[in-house]
């Protein structure tokens, strides 16, 4: 029996190889992208599972409010940790430590960049699971100036040596002993490090743990013990920070608690000051795999379309087989069973499509993460067979229903007609389609003019033809004054600045109290940045009031400070000339306003508010001015200034408008997303346009022979087989322009400035749509329409 099947649904499949090839395909194409978001949802759920108890993990975050200030942070107080193990039995330990994430170290006269360092002590280990490899977890942080390197870091320093024992220079080359060597951390963690310092050493050269409200500078997670109460927890946490400040100072700070888990999958643009990264977002996951699901729904279509298409070819078959005794069941099950057997080849064939999916994701993102391979565990094997068997039965159901509905007499003498309700699930399954190609191709047009308008949207300052250099270590601030004062005879350069960041990305928050008594309600926010006496020029920013930095001015460097015209506005001095603003131990006394300007766009979501001021021994970035007229002999003159200052350093540098993208990584990365599912949604819906000209084409045979015969011409006869396609694709472009102008409006909504509303980004994914459908089925309509009428009639 199961023998006669297979031969029966092969010869049936083999009669019509193209229906066959264009069903299979389309059907892997769509198991292969479901297969890849089911494998990156996977892949994103087990962030922090490495952690043998992630579940009972939770950070404390504080909110601080203020009239109309808002300030949210993943960082708290360094007491607050400490107070909350001693006095609430609930919580079975606390890891307080601080992160900084470029570790610059130094190795006698050399220097090396590392990725993040952390100051922890040994209750970090209690709370995270990170294995050494070498020492003691319980000793090797207990004195100050100790450090915990990984085991691939212990082989870059010190090849095939024990590491145990040497010092390395860390924090402005203080030296630090090696006690010990971590096993390389997973890479599915927010806190992968190459280094842990001891807490103590920050006491140890001077740091302060003792405030309660200065400075939110350590991440705290707690270990809480099982069947702990998190929302009451958090309560006494607001009760025990209240007992250590003024009533006043506690009313305006709000604690709670998060899960680890939801730490990372909600971190991505949270707001949070100080918040670790990568992050995700729960509505991204979802809509990823949501996406991911229409469009295999759309191969599901298409394959329901093409073997609806294909049914008066299978009458006479069906009329034969019921008059033989096959009852309807009989006949569902034998179609069911060929589109299950269509499934397991598209299933099969998917799974090479996904593997070279896999291996070129990291060619069409920035991520540097591995997918999940779903054909390495039980769990998500069982997953992709459950997909395939609901998507062959899926696939199989309505034609099995519809083909098995033909009564054998009307089968047999040839007068099945295929009545307009047929026509018109046809054609909804052809619309269906199609909506989807139009939605991603004007979705992906959308993304990509939000990017460019936030790309060439007016920061307030200069960019174009500006290269970045970038200097690390203990020396990073001299050698960029010794290279900006090289530069000053470089003919190439036009005009040069440092500062302490790169324009166009977003900056660090500092807090700023209005008047002397530091009241809590006089706190204001405002965005930091560190220049130079030539910034504003360089950089083109106009002073509205006051006077910009200068060397006539020695107080500068410690005392004087610019604010722009937001943070003015905010302050509501009467006269802001002369004004002080101060800061928990300093002040500073603002001698100019500047007209708005943003390290990126994205900072107009929080705090409008900027200030720079003068700090040479901080400024680590430079940025160069370069003729128009020639950039790459520029770029070459500054190569050779750079190799006789430092012959020993590669000669490394960006360009400001580079990095001012590289800002939007994000949006990025989602028109990326949605610019490979347009050409996948594309694919498919070509492969049943394909299939159903062909199809339409062979029925039609003889009506276009004999309208050639009545002298129809040629445009007349391709006019005649594209007409009903390009009507159904008009109506897909009028359903998905609604859904599509949603989805754009919805992704804007978390940039503050977005790009307006422009009619020819829709235009344009309608007729791309369009284009590629008829490009599709050119080959068989213009067949068709130049084939010469006698061949089709001389049978007749």
């Amino acid at each position: 029996m199961i023998s006669q099947f297979f031969r029966f649904t092969g010869r049936v499949l083999f009669r019509h190889p193209l229906y066959t090839v264009i069903t299979v395909t389309g059907l892997a194409i769509g198991l292969a992208i479901a297969q890849v978001g089911l494998s990156y949802v996977v892949r994103e759920f087990r962030w922090e599972d490495c952690h043998k108890n992630h579940d009972r993990i939770y950070r404390v975050e504080l909110t601080y409010r203020n009239m109309d200030t808002t300030l949210t942070s993943a960082r708290v107080m360094a007491p607050l940790g400490p107070a909350i193990v001693s006095e609430m039995p609930d919580v079975q330990q606390a890891a307080v430590f601080r992160h900084l994430r470029n570790a610059h170290l130094t190795l006698g006269q050399k220097s090396h960049l590392a990725g993040p360092l952390l100051f922890a002590g040994p209750a970090f280990f209690e709370v995270f699971t990170f294995p050494l490899k070498v020492g003691s977890p319980e000793s090797c942080l207990n004195t100050p100036y100790a450090v915990l390197i990984t085991d691939s870091l212990a082989e870059e320093l010190f090849p095939g040596e024990n590491p145990v024992g040497k010092t390395i220079g860390l924090v402005d080359s203080t030296l630090y002993t090696i006690t010990g060597v971590l096993e390389d951390p997973p890479l599915l963690t927010q806190l992968h490090c190459d280094l842990i310092a001891s807490y103590s050493s920050l006491v140890a050269s001077g740091g302060s743990l003792d405030s309660w409200t200065a400075d939110y500078s350590d991440f705290t997670y707690l270990l809480l013990r099982d069947g702990t109460d998190r929302a009451a927890l958090a309560n006494r946490i607001q009760a025990l920070f209240a007992n250590h400040v003024t009533r006043a100072t506690a009313s305006h700070y709000s604690f709670s608690l998060q899960s680890l888990k939801d730490v990372y999958c909600n971190s991505y643009y949270s707001g949070n000051e100080g918040e670790l990264y990568p992050g995700r977002e729960y509505d991204m996951l979802i809509f990823i795999i949501s996406v991911c699901l229409f469009i295999l729904l759309q191969a599901i279509v298409n394959f329901v379309s093409l073997a609806t298409a294909r049914a008066a070819d299978r009458h006479r078959e069906i009329g034969v087989r019921k008059t033989l005794g096959a009852d309807r069941k009989s006949l569902i099950l034998q179609f069911l069973g060929e589109s299950m057997l269509l499934t397991c080849v598209a299933t099969l064939l998917s799974a090479a499509m996904l593997e070279l999916l896999r291996t070129g994701y990291h060619t069409i993102t920035p991520d540097p993460y591995n997918l999940v391979n779903l054909y390495t565990e039980p769990a998500s094997v069982f997953l992709v067979v459950l997909l395939a068997t609901a998507v062959g039965l899926l696939a199989g159901y309505y034609p099995a229903l519809y083909l098995s509905r033909y009564q054998p007499t009307a089968a047999l003498r040839g007068r099945v007609v295929v009545g307009r309700s047929r026509w018109t699930i046809r054609k909804s399954l052809l619309v269906f389609q199609f909506t989807l190609a139009v939605f991603f191709a004007t979705v992906t047009l959308g993304l990509q003019d939000q990017l460019r308008f936030l790309t060439h949207y007016d920061l307030g300052f200069e960019r174009d033809n500006m290269l970045v250099m970038q200097f690390a270590g203990e020396n990073g601030p001299r050698n960029c004054t010794v290279m900006q004062q090289e530069l000053q005879t470089c003919p190439e350069a036009l005009s040069t600045a440092r500062s302490n960041r790169i324009m166009g990305t977003r900056f660090l928050s500092m807090l700023y109290f209005s008047s002397a008594n530091r009241e809590e309600n006089e706190i204001h926010v405002a965005k930091h940045l560190v220049g130079d006496y030539d910034f504003l020029s360089h950089y083109g920013i106009t002073l509205v009031k006051g006077r910009a930095f200068t060397s006539d001015q020695p107080g500068d460097i410690d005392r004087g400070i610019l604010i722009n015209e937001s943070f003015a506005k905010e302050l509501g001095f009467s006269e802001p000339i002369g004004s002080l603003l101060f800061t928990d131990s300093s002040f500073r006394e603002i001698i100019g306003v500047v007209r708005d300007f943003q390290g990126s766009a994205l900072d107009f979501s929080y705090h409008p508010g900027a200030t720079i001021s003068l700090n040479p021994d901080k400024c680590r970035v430079l940025t160069v001015k370069l003729r128009p007229d020639n950039i790459s002999g520029s770029i070459a003159g500054i190569r050779s200034v750079w190799n006789r200052v430092f012959p020993n350093q590669p000669f490394v540098y960006s360009f400001l408008d580079e990095n001012i993208r590289t800002a939007y990584g994000k949006l990025d990365n989602e028109s990326q997303f949605f610019g490979i599912l347009t050409i996948i949604s594309l694919l498919i819906a070509g492969l049943g346009v394909f299939g159903l000209v062909s199809y339409t084409v062979t029925c039609k045979t003889k009506e276009i022979a004999i309208r050639k015969v009545m002298g129809a011409s040629t445009s007349v006869v391709q006019s005649m087989l594209t007409r009903e396609f390009m009507v159904l694709i008009g109506l897909a472009t009028v359903v998905a322009f609604p859904l599509a102008y949603w989805v754009n409006a919805l992704s804007r909504e978390e940039y503050p400035v977005r790009a307006p509303f422009d009619i020819t980004v829709y235009v344009a994914g309608g007729l791309l749509t369009a284009v590629i459908a008829l490009a599709t089925c050119a080959y068989h309509v213009i067949k068709a329409s130049r084939a010469n009428p006698a061949d089709a009639l001389r049978n007749e």
